[in-house]
């Protein structure tokens, strides 16, 4: 019997339902919702999303689901916390299982990594890559560099014109830096390649928001031998990548 998460991902990604398959084991299926939006500015339309998430118990009618994570890093950045959690609140009870976002899940990644010091790469454009490093020090995580990656648009649709090799320069030299690890945050920007690589060189742990999201899912709903200890230790993610890249 296969067991059912739910992913809330933004309208134009082409990375959550791609990496997620990747991540959850092969018994664990993710049914995704598409986060609709017709705002054009794109921390308006990151804002709205926390409200289209709303309609998720619609979306899923009676599907029952061991989790639900809302796939969008970017909104918690911008948004209240206590508006944020009323709604994370108000979709659970509604679903009557557990809803985690994104942001939520890098930030018990790092504390599972018994991390204090981070570099932050991310995709964003400035205004949201300073929300990004200012949510980061709120949580009381010491925020020692943030790099942002050029994307042709000013627009967040522009991540996912983004590739791996885009990020593997940048990331490299944050690996450099006195560290305990290194988050790369957005859920449209490729990583699982660069997670791959980073296991087997030295430097700091290296955790992305889909990794995070798919591991705290898995823990939030009971499954924590499927989880691990830390979201690195996802049962079998890596021979499931490296399965389909071949």
């Amino acid at each position: 019997m296969s067991l059912y998460f739910g992913i809330a991902t933004p309208q134009a990604n082409p990375t959550v339902e791609a990496e997620c398959r990747l991540l959850f084991p092969w018994a664990a299926t993710p049914c995704v919702m598409r986060l609709v939006s017709p705002e054009q500015d794109s921390l308006t339309r990151l804002r709205h999303y926390l409200q289209v998430l709303r309609g998720a118990p619609t979306q899923f009618d009676t599907l029952h689901l061991a989790a639900l994570g809302f796939a969008c890093t970017g909104t918690s950045y911008l948004v209240d916390p206590a508006a944020e959690a009323a709604v994370v609140d108000e979709v659970s009870a509604a679903l009557q299982a557990p809803v985690v976002t994104g942001a939520a899940a890098l930030r018990a990644g790092v504390a599972a990594l018994g991390a204090r010091r981070v570099a932050l790469l991310c995709p964003y454009p400035e205004a949201l890559g300073a929300a990004l490093r200012g949510w980061w020090e709120r949580a009381g995580v010491e925020v020692v560099a943030l790099q942002r990656l050029a994307t042709t648009t000013a627009d967040t649709r522009g991540i996912y014109a983004l590739t791996a090799a885009d990020a593997s320069g940048p990331l490299a030299a944050l690996r450099q830096l006195p560290v305990d690890a290194v988050v790369i945050s957005g859920t449209g920007l490729p990583s699982l390649s660069l997670l791959s690589a980073a296991m087997d060189s030295a430097g700091p742990p290296v955790i992305s928001s889909n990794l995070c999201l798919v591991w705290e899912l898995l823990r939030q709903s009971g499954y924590q031998a499927w989880a691990g200890a830390e979201p690195r230790q996802i049962a079998g993610w890596r021979e499931r990548w490296e399965q389909a890249n071949r």
